[in-house]
Protein backbone atom coordinates (compact mmCIF):
# COMPACT_ATOMS: atom_id res chain seq x y z
CA UNK A 1 0.00 0.00 0.00
CA UNK A 2 2.83 2.24 0.89
CA UNK A 3 4.13 1.92 -2.37
CA UNK A 4 1.49 1.77 -4.82
CA UNK A 5 0.93 5.69 -2.54
CA UNK A 6 4.08 6.81 -2.89
CA UNK A 7 3.61 6.01 -6.88
CA UNK A 8 0.79 7.74 -6.89
CA UNK A 9 1.17 10.71 -4.89
CA UNK A 10 4.68 11.10 -7.02
CA UNK A 11 2.82 10.47 -9.95
CA UNK A 12 -0.27 13.27 -9.15
CA UNK A 13 1.20 15.90 -7.17
CA UNK A 14 -2.89 17.03 -6.81
CA UNK A 15 -5.49 14.20 -6.82
CA UNK A 16 -9.07 15.50 -7.32
CA UNK A 17 -11.02 11.95 -6.24
CA UNK A 18 -10.04 8.95 -4.24
CA UNK A 19 -13.09 6.20 -4.43
CA UNK A 20 -12.24 3.28 -2.25
CA UNK A 21 -14.30 0.63 -4.36
CA UNK A 22 -12.12 -2.64 -3.41
CA UNK A 23 -13.81 -5.47 -1.28
CA UNK A 24 -14.32 -8.77 -0.40
CA UNK A 25 -17.30 -11.00 0.86
CA UNK A 26 -16.21 -14.34 1.68
CA UNK A 27 -18.84 -16.39 3.48
CA UNK A 28 -16.31 -20.02 4.15
CA UNK A 29 -13.61 -20.02 7.29
CA UNK A 30 -11.77 -17.26 8.59
CA UNK A 31 -8.98 -15.66 6.43
CA UNK A 32 -6.44 -12.97 6.84
CA UNK A 33 -3.90 -11.05 5.08
CA UNK A 34 -0.41 -10.80 5.03
CA UNK A 35 -0.52 -8.66 7.91
CA UNK A 36 -2.54 -10.97 9.76
CA UNK A 37 -5.74 -8.81 10.24
CA UNK A 38 -9.13 -10.48 9.44
CA UNK A 39 -9.48 -10.08 5.56
CA UNK A 40 -12.53 -8.43 5.74
CA UNK A 41 -10.86 -5.37 7.87
CA UNK A 42 -8.30 -5.38 5.93
CA UNK A 43 -9.57 -5.29 2.51
CA UNK A 44 -12.57 -3.85 3.13
CA UNK A 45 -11.46 -0.47 5.86
CA UNK A 46 -8.05 -1.05 6.98
CA UNK A 47 -6.00 -0.83 3.34
CA UNK A 48 -9.12 2.32 2.35
CA UNK A 49 -7.72 4.00 5.88
CA UNK A 50 -4.30 3.60 4.75
CA UNK A 51 -4.10 4.89 1.52
CA UNK A 52 -6.93 8.04 2.37
CA UNK A 53 -4.00 9.03 4.88
CA UNK A 54 -1.33 8.48 3.00
CA UNK A 55 -2.59 10.38 -0.11
CA UNK A 56 -4.38 13.76 2.12
CA UNK A 57 -1.67 15.62 1.11
CA UNK A 58 -2.11 15.50 -2.21
CA UNK A 59 -6.12 15.51 -2.22
CA UNK A 60 -5.44 18.62 -0.09
CA UNK A 61 -3.11 20.18 -2.94
CA UNK A 62 -6.51 19.68 -5.29
CA UNK A 63 -8.86 22.60 -5.22
CA UNK A 64 -12.20 20.64 -4.39
CA UNK A 65 -11.37 16.95 -3.32
CA UNK A 66 -13.41 13.83 -2.43
CA UNK A 67 -12.51 10.61 -0.95
CA UNK A 68 -15.36 7.88 -1.95
CA UNK A 69 -15.88 5.32 0.99
CA UNK A 70 -18.36 2.10 0.22
CA UNK A 71 -20.57 1.48 2.83
CA UNK A 72 -23.62 -1.76 2.69
CA UNK A 73 -26.83 -1.80 4.32
CA UNK A 74 -25.12 -4.56 6.50
CA UNK A 75 -23.61 -1.89 8.49
CA UNK A 76 -27.29 -1.96 10.23
CA UNK A 77 -27.14 -4.37 12.28
CA UNK A 78 -23.74 -4.64 12.86
CA UNK A 79 -21.54 -3.91 15.78
CA UNK A 80 -17.79 -3.31 16.47
CA UNK A 81 -16.49 -5.69 19.13
CA UNK A 82 -12.92 -3.63 20.01
CA UNK A 83 -12.34 -6.61 22.26
CA UNK A 84 -12.37 -9.00 19.74
CA UNK A 85 -12.24 -6.76 16.65
CA UNK A 86 -10.69 -9.39 14.08
CA UNK A 87 -12.90 -11.85 15.26
CA UNK A 88 -10.61 -14.41 16.39
CA UNK A 89 -13.46 -15.86 18.78
CA UNK A 90 -17.13 -17.29 16.96
CA UNK A 91 -15.97 -16.48 13.76
CA UNK A 92 -19.05 -15.40 11.68
CA UNK A 93 -18.04 -14.46 7.97
CA UNK A 94 -21.66 -12.86 7.68
CA UNK A 95 -21.03 -10.97 10.83
CA UNK A 96 -17.41 -10.12 9.95
CA UNK A 97 -18.28 -8.64 6.22
CA UNK A 98 -21.09 -6.46 8.46
CA UNK A 99 -18.62 -5.20 10.96
CA UNK A 100 -15.85 -4.20 7.92
CA UNK A 101 -18.80 -2.31 6.51
CA UNK A 102 -19.52 -0.71 9.57
CA UNK A 103 -16.12 0.45 10.19
CA UNK A 104 -15.86 1.80 6.63
CA UNK A 105 -19.04 3.96 7.44
CA UNK A 106 -17.69 5.12 10.74
CA UNK A 107 -14.59 5.96 8.76
CA UNK A 108 -16.00 7.99 6.47
CA UNK A 109 -17.90 9.82 8.42
CA UNK A 110 -15.23 10.82 11.11
CA UNK A 111 -13.15 11.48 8.42
CA UNK A 112 -15.11 14.47 7.20
CA UNK A 113 -16.15 16.00 10.75
CA UNK A 114 -12.10 15.87 11.27
CA UNK A 115 -11.45 17.79 7.67
CA UNK A 116 -14.44 20.14 8.68
CA UNK A 117 -12.80 20.79 11.77
CA UNK A 118 -8.65 21.36 10.06
CA UNK A 119 -10.41 23.40 7.28
CA UNK A 120 -9.52 21.35 4.44
CA UNK A 121 -10.74 21.65 0.75
CA UNK A 122 -11.86 17.32 0.52
CA UNK A 123 -15.03 16.18 0.93
CA UNK A 124 -15.62 12.45 2.27
CA UNK A 125 -18.99 10.82 1.41
CA UNK A 126 -20.35 7.90 1.70
CA UNK A 127 -22.14 5.67 -1.07
CA UNK A 128 -23.42 2.00 -0.93
CA UNK A 129 -24.31 -0.31 -3.94
CA UNK A 130 -27.33 -2.09 -3.30
CA UNK A 131 -27.82 -5.57 -4.42
CA UNK A 132 -25.43 -5.67 -7.77
CA UNK A 133 -24.72 -8.32 -9.77
CA UNK A 134 -21.11 -9.05 -9.20
CA UNK A 135 -18.27 -12.18 -9.25
CA UNK A 136 -18.97 -11.30 -5.69
CA UNK A 137 -21.48 -12.94 -4.82
CA UNK A 138 -20.77 -16.77 -6.67
CA UNK A 139 -17.19 -16.06 -4.49
CA UNK A 140 -18.91 -15.27 -1.79
CA UNK A 141 -20.91 -18.49 -1.58
CA UNK A 142 -18.26 -20.90 -3.23
CA UNK A 143 -17.56 -22.45 0.25
CA UNK A 144 -20.96 -23.81 0.85
CA UNK A 145 -21.24 -26.19 -1.79
CA UNK A 146 -24.40 -26.98 -4.04
CA UNK A 147 -26.54 -24.95 -1.32
CA UNK A 148 -24.25 -22.24 -1.85
CA UNK A 149 -24.07 -22.47 -5.67
CA UNK A 150 -27.91 -22.42 -5.73
CA UNK A 151 -27.88 -19.62 -3.52
CA UNK A 152 -25.38 -17.48 -5.57
CA UNK A 153 -27.24 -18.46 -9.08
CA UNK A 154 -30.63 -17.09 -7.61
CA UNK A 155 -28.64 -14.15 -6.37
CA UNK A 156 -27.60 -12.97 -9.94
CA UNK A 157 -31.37 -13.54 -11.05
CA UNK A 158 -32.12 -11.27 -8.14
CA UNK A 159 -29.84 -8.47 -8.21
CA UNK A 160 -29.34 -5.39 -10.36
CA UNK A 161 -26.68 -4.96 -12.92
CA UNK A 162 -23.20 -3.16 -12.33
CA UNK A 163 -24.30 -0.15 -14.35
CA UNK A 164 -27.11 0.38 -11.62
CA UNK A 165 -25.09 -0.53 -9.00
CA UNK A 166 -22.47 2.17 -9.49
CA UNK A 167 -24.41 4.84 -9.59
CA UNK A 168 -24.57 5.75 -5.55
CA UNK A 169 -20.66 6.25 -6.21
CA UNK A 170 -20.45 8.17 -9.45
CA UNK A 171 -23.29 10.51 -7.86
CA UNK A 172 -21.04 10.92 -4.80
CA UNK A 173 -17.60 11.51 -6.75
CA UNK A 174 -19.17 13.80 -9.03
CA UNK A 175 -22.00 15.46 -7.85
CA UNK A 176 -22.15 19.51 -8.02
CA UNK A 177 -22.17 20.98 -4.43
CA UNK A 178 -20.04 18.42 -2.79
CA UNK A 179 -22.70 18.16 0.00
CA UNK A 180 -21.04 17.39 3.52
CA UNK A 181 -21.93 14.13 5.11
CA UNK A 182 -24.20 12.13 2.38
CA UNK A 183 -24.53 9.04 1.83
CA UNK A 184 -25.67 8.09 -1.33
CA UNK A 185 -28.34 4.57 -1.36
CA UNK A 186 -30.79 3.02 -2.98
CA UNK A 187 -34.20 3.05 -1.69
CA UNK A 188 -35.76 0.03 -2.81
CA UNK A 189 -32.14 -2.00 -1.10
CA UNK A 190 -32.63 -5.22 0.72
CA UNK A 191 -34.16 -3.86 4.38
CA UNK A 192 -35.64 -0.90 3.30
CA UNK A 193 -39.42 -1.39 3.43
CA UNK A 194 -41.66 -2.29 -0.02
CA UNK A 195 -44.21 0.01 -1.45
CA UNK A 196 -46.93 1.65 0.47
CA UNK A 197 -44.74 1.16 3.36
CA UNK A 198 -45.56 4.31 6.36
CA UNK A 199 -42.63 3.74 8.99
CA UNK A 200 -41.37 6.13 11.73
CA UNK A 201 -39.77 9.18 9.77
CA UNK A 202 -35.83 9.16 9.04
CA UNK A 203 -33.58 12.34 9.38
CA UNK A 204 -35.39 14.93 6.68
CA UNK A 205 -38.68 13.69 7.28
CA UNK A 206 -38.59 10.47 4.50
CA UNK A 207 -39.93 7.51 5.48
CA UNK A 208 -38.56 3.94 4.75
CA UNK A 209 -39.80 2.83 1.22
CA UNK A 210 -40.78 6.07 -0.30
CA UNK A 211 -39.33 7.05 -3.43
CA UNK A 212 -37.09 10.55 -3.55
CA UNK A 213 -35.44 12.02 -6.29
CA UNK A 214 -34.81 9.56 -8.96
CA UNK A 215 -32.02 9.32 -11.59
CA UNK A 216 -32.64 7.67 -14.30
CA UNK A 217 -35.86 5.23 -15.30
CA UNK A 218 -39.70 6.75 -15.66
CA UNK A 219 -41.09 8.68 -13.15
CA UNK A 220 -44.60 8.00 -14.63
CA UNK A 221 -47.78 6.51 -12.70
CA UNK A 222 -46.88 3.14 -12.59
CA UNK A 223 -43.73 3.31 -10.95
CA UNK A 224 -44.92 1.72 -7.47
CA UNK A 225 -44.96 -1.87 -9.57
CA UNK A 226 -41.45 -1.40 -10.70
CA UNK A 227 -39.42 -4.41 -10.14
CA UNK A 228 -37.18 -5.22 -6.99
CA UNK A 229 -34.05 -4.79 -9.52
CA UNK A 230 -35.35 -1.06 -10.22
CA UNK A 231 -33.72 1.46 -8.02
CA UNK A 232 -34.67 4.81 -6.95
CA UNK A 233 -31.92 6.86 -5.77
CA UNK A 234 -31.73 9.44 -2.69
CA UNK A 235 -29.43 11.01 -0.15
CA UNK A 236 -30.12 9.65 2.97
CA UNK A 237 -28.18 10.70 6.86
CA UNK A 238 -26.83 7.96 8.56
CA UNK A 239 -26.35 10.30 11.64
CA UNK A 240 -27.68 13.20 12.70
CA UNK A 241 -25.73 16.68 12.77
CA UNK A 242 -23.42 17.87 15.43
CA UNK A 243 -24.28 20.73 17.33
CA UNK A 244 -21.52 23.50 17.76
CA UNK A 245 -21.08 26.29 20.12
CA UNK A 246 -19.63 29.13 18.24
CA UNK A 247 -19.33 32.37 20.40
CA UNK A 248 -16.84 35.41 20.79
CA UNK A 249 -15.29 35.84 24.10
CA UNK A 250 -12.42 37.63 26.05
CA UNK A 251 -9.69 36.57 27.84
CA UNK A 252 -11.23 37.08 30.78
CA UNK A 253 -14.53 34.96 29.92
CA UNK A 254 -16.86 37.81 28.81
CA UNK A 255 -19.06 37.88 26.10
CA UNK A 256 -20.26 40.71 25.53
CA UNK A 257 -20.89 41.36 22.07
CA UNK A 258 -18.84 44.97 22.07
CA UNK A 259 -16.02 43.77 23.46
CA UNK A 260 -14.58 41.31 20.85
CA UNK A 261 -12.37 42.66 17.33
CA UNK A 262 -15.05 43.53 15.00
CA UNK A 263 -13.15 43.33 11.34
CA UNK A 264 -13.36 41.93 8.02
CA UNK A 265 -10.83 38.76 9.54
CA UNK A 266 -13.44 37.76 12.53
CA UNK A 267 -16.37 38.31 10.01
CA UNK A 268 -14.59 36.09 7.32
CA UNK A 269 -14.08 33.50 10.01
CA UNK A 270 -17.33 33.14 11.48
CA UNK A 271 -19.13 33.08 7.54
CA UNK A 272 -16.99 30.40 7.05
CA UNK A 273 -18.23 28.97 9.98
CA UNK A 274 -21.84 29.54 9.13
CA UNK A 275 -20.85 28.03 5.16
CA UNK A 276 -20.22 24.69 6.53
CA UNK A 277 -23.23 24.53 9.01
CA UNK A 278 -26.80 23.49 7.66
CA UNK A 279 -28.91 25.75 10.24
CA UNK A 280 -28.20 28.54 12.71
CA UNK A 281 -29.83 27.98 16.57
CA UNK A 282 -30.30 31.21 18.81
CA UNK A 283 -32.25 31.77 22.03
CA UNK A 284 -34.75 34.93 21.15
CA UNK A 285 -32.65 37.52 22.93
CA UNK A 286 -29.99 36.75 20.21
CA UNK A 287 -32.79 36.36 17.12
CA UNK A 288 -34.08 39.64 18.03
CA UNK A 289 -30.82 41.70 18.06
CA UNK A 290 -29.38 39.52 14.88
CA UNK A 291 -32.99 40.60 13.19
CA UNK A 292 -32.55 44.49 14.33
CA UNK A 293 -29.53 44.71 12.02
CA UNK A 294 -28.59 42.33 9.50
CA UNK A 295 -31.17 41.80 7.27
CA UNK A 296 -31.09 45.69 6.57
CA UNK A 297 -27.51 45.08 5.80
CA UNK A 298 -28.34 42.12 3.39
CA UNK A 299 -31.39 44.39 1.56
CA UNK A 300 -28.47 47.12 1.40
CA UNK A 301 -30.06 49.81 3.37
CA UNK A 302 -26.90 49.95 5.14
CA UNK A 303 -23.33 50.81 4.55
CA UNK A 304 -20.81 48.15 5.15
CA UNK A 305 -17.62 46.55 3.94
CA UNK A 306 -18.11 43.37 1.38
CA UNK A 307 -17.41 40.75 3.73
CA UNK A 308 -19.80 42.50 6.32
CA UNK A 309 -22.37 42.42 3.67
CA UNK A 310 -21.37 38.71 2.18
CA UNK A 311 -22.21 37.44 5.94
CA UNK A 312 -25.56 39.54 6.03
CA UNK A 313 -26.81 37.56 3.27
CA UNK A 314 -25.32 34.09 3.52
CA UNK A 315 -27.37 34.87 6.70
CA UNK A 316 -30.70 36.26 5.45
CA UNK A 317 -30.49 32.50 2.96
CA UNK A 318 -29.64 30.38 6.14
CA UNK A 319 -32.39 28.35 8.24
CA UNK A 320 -32.53 30.27 11.59
CA UNK A 321 -34.12 28.15 14.27
CA UNK A 322 -34.95 30.17 17.34
CA UNK A 323 -35.93 28.75 20.80
CA UNK A 324 -38.36 31.18 22.92
CA UNK A 325 -41.39 30.60 25.54
CA UNK A 326 -42.46 34.05 25.00
CA UNK A 327 -42.57 34.41 21.32
CA UNK A 328 -44.32 32.76 18.54
CA UNK A 329 -43.59 34.75 15.52
CA UNK A 330 -40.27 34.91 13.50
CA UNK A 331 -40.64 36.69 10.35
CA UNK A 332 -37.28 37.09 9.18
CA UNK A 333 -36.50 34.73 5.82
CA UNK A 334 -36.29 31.46 7.04
CA UNK A 335 -36.58 31.71 10.65
CA UNK A 336 -38.65 28.45 12.48
CA UNK A 337 -39.58 28.33 15.66
CA UNK A 338 -38.89 25.68 18.22
CA UNK A 339 -41.33 25.49 20.74
CA UNK A 340 -42.16 22.59 23.75
CA UNK A 341 -39.77 20.08 25.27
CA UNK A 342 -35.95 21.90 24.14
CA UNK A 343 -34.09 18.51 24.13
CA UNK A 344 -36.55 16.67 22.07
CA UNK A 345 -36.74 19.87 19.74
CA UNK A 346 -33.00 20.11 19.26
CA UNK A 347 -32.27 16.48 18.86
CA UNK A 348 -35.14 16.68 15.88
CA UNK A 349 -33.46 19.83 14.26
CA UNK A 350 -29.85 17.81 14.61
CA UNK A 351 -31.67 14.70 13.27
CA UNK A 352 -32.38 16.62 10.28
CA UNK A 353 -29.64 18.63 9.57
CA UNK A 354 -27.02 16.58 8.87
CA UNK A 355 -24.76 19.11 8.19
CA UNK A 356 -24.59 20.58 11.49
CA UNK A 357 -26.00 22.84 13.65
CA UNK A 358 -24.42 26.27 14.95
CA UNK A 359 -25.72 27.44 18.32
CA UNK A 360 -24.85 31.25 18.63
CA UNK A 361 -26.54 32.08 22.02
CA UNK A 362 -24.69 32.20 25.05
CA UNK A 363 -27.35 31.57 27.72
CA UNK A 364 -29.03 28.92 25.52
CA UNK A 365 -25.84 27.11 25.28
CA UNK A 366 -25.73 26.75 29.03
CA UNK A 367 -29.12 24.92 29.15
CA UNK A 368 -27.85 22.65 26.15
CA UNK A 369 -25.13 21.86 27.88
CA UNK A 370 -27.18 20.70 30.72
CA UNK A 371 -28.72 18.34 28.56
CA UNK A 372 -25.66 17.02 27.33
CA UNK A 373 -26.61 18.47 23.64
CA UNK A 374 -23.39 19.82 22.51
CA UNK A 375 -21.27 17.85 20.34
CA UNK A 376 -18.27 20.69 19.57
CA UNK A 377 -17.10 24.00 20.57
CA UNK A 378 -15.68 26.64 18.41
CA UNK A 379 -14.86 29.72 20.19
CA UNK A 380 -13.36 33.20 19.10
CA UNK A 381 -10.80 34.23 21.95
CA UNK A 382 -9.87 37.94 21.18
CA UNK A 383 -6.77 39.90 22.66
CA UNK A 384 -9.16 42.02 25.24
CA UNK A 385 -9.58 41.77 28.84
CA UNK A 386 -13.06 43.33 29.76
CA UNK A 387 -13.44 43.23 33.27
CA UNK A 388 -16.70 42.92 33.68
CA UNK A 389 -19.97 40.58 32.51
CA UNK A 390 -21.44 39.13 31.29
CA UNK A 391 -19.40 36.05 31.05
CA UNK A 392 -19.34 32.36 29.67
CA UNK A 393 -21.48 30.13 31.48
CA UNK A 394 -22.27 31.93 34.35
CA UNK A 395 -25.43 30.44 35.47
CA UNK A 396 -23.42 27.48 36.03
CA UNK A 397 -23.23 24.19 35.22
CA UNK A 398 -23.69 20.63 37.04
CA UNK A 399 -20.52 19.79 36.79
CA UNK A 400 -16.80 20.43 35.36
CA UNK A 401 -17.01 19.82 31.51
CA UNK A 402 -13.46 18.07 29.93
CA UNK A 403 -13.15 19.27 26.66
CA UNK A 404 -10.57 17.85 23.82
CA UNK A 405 -8.48 20.26 21.96
CA UNK A 406 -8.71 19.50 18.01
CA UNK A 407 -7.13 22.32 16.62
CA UNK A 408 -5.83 26.57 17.64
CA UNK A 409 -5.79 28.62 14.61
CA UNK A 410 -4.29 32.31 15.48
CA UNK A 411 -5.54 35.09 13.68
CA UNK A 412 -3.70 38.06 12.52
CA UNK A 413 -5.90 40.45 14.20
CA UNK A 414 -4.66 38.70 17.50
CA UNK A 415 -7.43 36.60 18.38
CA UNK A 416 -7.58 32.63 18.25
CA UNK A 417 -9.64 29.86 17.48
CA UNK A 418 -9.94 27.21 19.13
CA UNK A 419 -11.89 24.30 18.30
CA UNK A 420 -12.90 21.55 21.19
CA UNK A 421 -15.13 18.56 21.33
CA UNK A 422 -16.29 16.69 24.16
CA UNK A 423 -13.92 14.70 25.84
CA UNK A 424 -14.66 10.73 26.84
Amino acid sequence: MRAFAAKLAGDHPAIDLLVNNAGVVLLGPRRTCADGFELHLATNMLGHFALTGLLLGNLAAAREARVVSLSSITHRSAHLDFADLMFERDYRAAAAYGRSKLATTIFGVELDRRLRAAGAPIVSALAHPGLTRTNLTPRAWEHRGRFGRMIAWGGLLATQPVERGALPQLRAATEPGGTRRPVLRPVRALGDAGPGHRGPAQPGGRRPGRRHAAVGGSRGPDRGHLPLTTRWWALESPVMGLLTFSFNVTLDGCVDHQEGVADDETHAFFTRLMDEGGAMLWGRVTYEMMESYWPAVARGDVEAPPAIREWAVKLEAKPKYVVSSTRQDFPWANSHHIAGDLREGVRKLKDATPAGVLLASGKLATELDRLDLIDEYKLLVHPRIAGHGPTLYQDGLPGTRRLELLSAEPLRNGAVAMHYRRAG
